[in-house]
């Protein structure tokens, strides 16, 4: 792996010194619970254990001593330093990739979007918009636009760029959900992609095991790797959507991943928030990536990190005359196999053969207010939990604008979407893989049907909450996905639109590294229900998990994820959206889509407000810094329990992209939440 330290200097660095690093391990031993909850960024230990251990780091080096001890109590694990790695010179040219753009990528820099709670920009456009969660994939999707492509050409290219440029969200070796409108027939269609449970996967492979090195493998390792499915969505979309050549499509990415990518704010948090777990459950491989070996310690902000082996990857694949063959048939899949085999995985290179997008699921239809239809994806997407909360204060008939709602009205409707969130995350215990049930699908028609929004509604109480979860109608628990997820929203000049999100579940997957082919892979095994992850806490009441999600080869395990797009009664797109977060992605598209679609809000300012979360389990709201004191009063006054997002101010639980055609004034507006630290770009 190549590093540069600085955009105009690069360095050859020989064999390092190996030195020890002594990690507390007493929290990561203490139960599975709180590691789940740091994979979006929930706990206050974790978080703390994560910052001192960065600020002891930080402090020891800047002292000229190396990595000093850091011992905070409790057992520790020595751990050597990642391996030395001969690196060669050169100087990166990234913004060559953008040489035919009229956006100055300069004034793009994540130097100048720090993050939440900086404002979101909105940005206006004629034609189309293309919203990431990075600035510099907005501007490649752009480019796929201005070369006459269409919505799907830009996603593919954006979402290429993301999977490089935020290797710990999304990237070839994890899955995706996609949903395309056809402007043109009035038709959508979707694509699952999800990763699918390996050939050789049973029910019981994560069975529970005093053994502390088995405590995790569902998340973390080769096993906890199921087969991955982005880029056979991406080449569906394309060869039913797409225009420009296959090829043309990586050449962007080719280029930042050979010639250098520059560490971001947002990445460059993520690394130094990460940098315990990289130690603790990643391998060699892992750390030659993400680790700068000059310093022993992960990249930080304007590093350049370059990936020649990942961009020979790339080259394959968009020369590939077939598309995709290499990948799931030739050499990259006996690559990727031997590796992950290599390791103790199971995945076989029958799998990859085998493995196929879904792409004859019908879309998941709500009808909303002024005949708008909502699109999303059947289980095991988690578009469901957002149409029924959404249909559920559809109902409510609000009519007004958000500044002419006084203060009690304001927190009747932040308890009302709360509520309409614990009536959806109720159901999320009964779902799973669709294809794999009948059963499933009559029950996600029931959940569909009207009147049971309607039912719903007129349980929810303007003056109380409610403490039973059976109230609710929760009967089984669920899987809590995590937040390594990223989304892009794209719009063309034809009036085409697609909503895709990908992810690698966990922050970097499972922190496992294919050597051959510079993929970093998924651990979306742990998105099954296995006897690792089901009902690990004490807190709540036991409670059976959900019969759908259990591990089957084949089998798509449940999601969060819930790409969608908004239609007029006149064909016309409305909306296209999506997020990132996990188990937040729901309420965060909850949060932002009722104050634009039935309080005329202006999107800056949607998006911009401080969100509340409810997911029924725990039982409490959690609100973003800065929600106002008045609301959590009046809250708490009608029986909620509350509890701030404590997350630091640079992690985000959530982050939305959105673009909203005005078909009056006939111009695009595109956001990329500010949480995460990107931008839009259009024409």
């Amino acid at each position: 792996m190549e590093y540069s330290k600085e955009r105009h200097k690069s360095f050859t660095y020989g064999p390092l010194p190996v030195r020890p690093f002594v990690l507390d391990l007493k929290e990561l031993n203490d139960d599975r619970t709180s590691l789940s909850k740091w994979r979006i960024f929930g706990t206050l230990s974790v978080i703390s254990l994560a910052i001192l251990l960065v600020l002891a780091m930080s402090t020891s080096s800047s002292s000229g001593m190396g990595l000093g001890l850091l011992w905070l109590g409790g057992p520790s694990l020595l751990v050597q330093n990642p391996a030395s790695t001969t690196l060669t010179s050169g100087q990166p040219e990234i913004t060559a990739v953008l040489s035919n753009s009229s956006t100055d990528y300069e004034t793009m820099s994540e130097k100048l979007v720090p993050g939440w709670p900086t404002p979101s920009t909105v940005r206006t456009y004629q034609q189309q918009a293309v919203a990431s969660d990075v600035a510099v994939c907005s501007v490649i999707g752009n480019e796929m636009l201005k070369a006459n492509g269409t919505a799907a050409d830009a996603v593919i290219a954006a979402a290429l760029c993301s999977g490089v440029v935020h290797p710990y969200s999304s990237g070839l070796g994890g899955g995706a959900l996609v949903v395309y409108y056809d402007r043109a027939t009035k038709i959508a269609h979707t694509i699952n992609a999800r990763e699918v449970a390996p050939l050789a996967a049973t029910e019981d492979m994560f069975s529970k095991s005093h053994n502390e090195s088995d405590r995790f493998a569902s998340m973390f390792g080769w096993k906890s790797i199921a087969v991955p499915g982005e880029l056979a969505g991406m080449w569906e979309l394309h060869r039913r959507f797409g225009r420009l050549p296959w090829r043309d499509l990586f050449q962007p990415t080719i280029k930042l991943a050979r010639e250098g990518m520059t560490v971001t704010s947002f990445f460059g948090r993520i690394l130094a928030f990460s940098k315990k777990y990289l130690l603790v459950h990643g391998d060699r491989t892992s750390r030659e990536l993400l680790f700068d070996p000059t310093t022993n310690s992960t990249f930080v902000v304007d590093d350049v990190i370059k990936m020649p082996i990942l961009a020979d990857t790339l080259e394959t694949i968009a020369n590939d005359p077939l598309g995709i063959n290499e990948f799931y048939n030739g050499s990259i899949a006996r690559k990727l196999v031997n590796d992950i085999q290599g390791g103790g995985g199971i995945v076989q290179l029958k799998d990859f053969e085998q493995y196929a997008a879904r792409t004859d699921d019908p879309p998941l239809v709500t009808q909303l207010r002024g005949n708008l239809a909502l699109y999303g994806l059947q289980p095991p997407a988690g578009s469901i939990l957002l149409h029924h909360a959404l249909k559920i204060l559809d109902g409510f008939h609000y009519n007004t604008t958000w500044e002419r709602l006084t203060v009690e009205e304001r927190t009747l409707f932040y308890h009302r979407l709360v509520e309409a969130l614990k009536f959806a995350f109720a159901i999320r215990g009964n779902l799973g893989d669709h294809a794999f049930s009948t059963a499933l699908q009559q029950f996600v028609e029931r959940v569909q049907d009207a009147g049971t929004s309607d039912a719903a509604r007129a349980q929810i109480n303007d003056s109380r909450t409610f403490d039973d979860e059976a109230y609710y109608g929760m009967e089984n628990a669920a899987v809590e996905n995590a937040g390594g997820t990223a989304h892009t929203s794209a719009m063309d000049q034809f009036g085409n639109a697609v909503s895709f999100t990908t992810s690698l579940n966990s922050v970097f997957g499972s922190y496992r590294i294919s050597t051959s082919t510079g993929i970093i892979l998924n651990d979306h095994m742990d998105d099954f229900v296995t006897q690792l992850n089901a009902n690990t806490s004490s807190t709540y009441a036991a409670m059976p998990s959900s019969p759908f999600n259990k591990i089957v080869p084949g089998k798509r395990p449940m999601s969060s994820q819930c790409p969608l797009i908004i239609v007029d009664k006149e064909g016309n797109v409305l909306v296209v959206a999506g997020a990132s977060g996990g188990a937040r992605i729901s309420s965060a598209l909850l949060n932002v889509l009722t104050r634009v679609l039935y309080f005329d809000q202006n999107l800056k300012s949607a998006m911009d407000a401080s969100r509340v979360h409810h997911q029924l389990r725990p039982n409490e709201i959690d609100y973003e810094r800065k929600f106002d004191q008045v609301f959590i009063d009046a809250l708490k006054e009608k029986g909620h329990k509350l509890k701030q997002n404590i997350a630091p101010k640079f992690v985000s639980h959530s982050a939305v992209e959105f673009i909203y055609n005005n078909v009056t004034d006939g111009r695009v507006y595109a956001v990329s939440d500010a949480r995460k630290g990107g931008l839009p770009d259009g024409i």
